[in-house]
């Protein structure tokens, strides 16, 4: 999320780090301020892109790296499809690239950093 009042980015929580500026997600049906997955006015759900955190599990993606990264199985997890491919082809062709941006990912998960397909880190 990016903080309305000093612009600063920020990947946790609906409380800016820096300011201490509370930061409210908005209904995308009705416009109202809304918390968690629904929309306490018109009850509508709040889509997983709205949301400031992923809905994929940060050690299940861990562990599918871990066992399965040559193949790309927790890119497809976290919806990077485009990558998930890319990883299983470098996999297929005996490329040993695949060691490389294994061990990139599992660094990346463990520290957080990791991101889903709409950019929001893991959880």
């Amino acid at each position: 999320m990016i903080c309305p009042y000093c612009k600063k980015e920020f990947f946790r929580g609906s409380i800016c780090p820096r300011c201490g500026g509370t930061v409210r997600l908005f209904c995308p049906q009705c416009g109202r301020p809304a918390e968690g997955n629904f929309c306490s006015h018109c009850g509508a759900e709040i889509p997983a892109a709205f949301q400031d955190s992923s809905d994929k599990n940060k050690w299940a993606a861990f562990f599918m790296c871990l066992f399965l990264g040559g193949l790309g199985i927790h890119r497809f997890y976290t919806g990077k499809i485009g990558t998930g491919i890319l990883w299983l082809l470098l996999f297929a062709l005996s490329s040993k690239l695949w060691v490389i941006a294994v061990l990139v990912d599992l660094v990346f998960i463990v520290m957080g950093k990791f991101k889903d397909k709409h950019g929001r880190y893991l959880r």
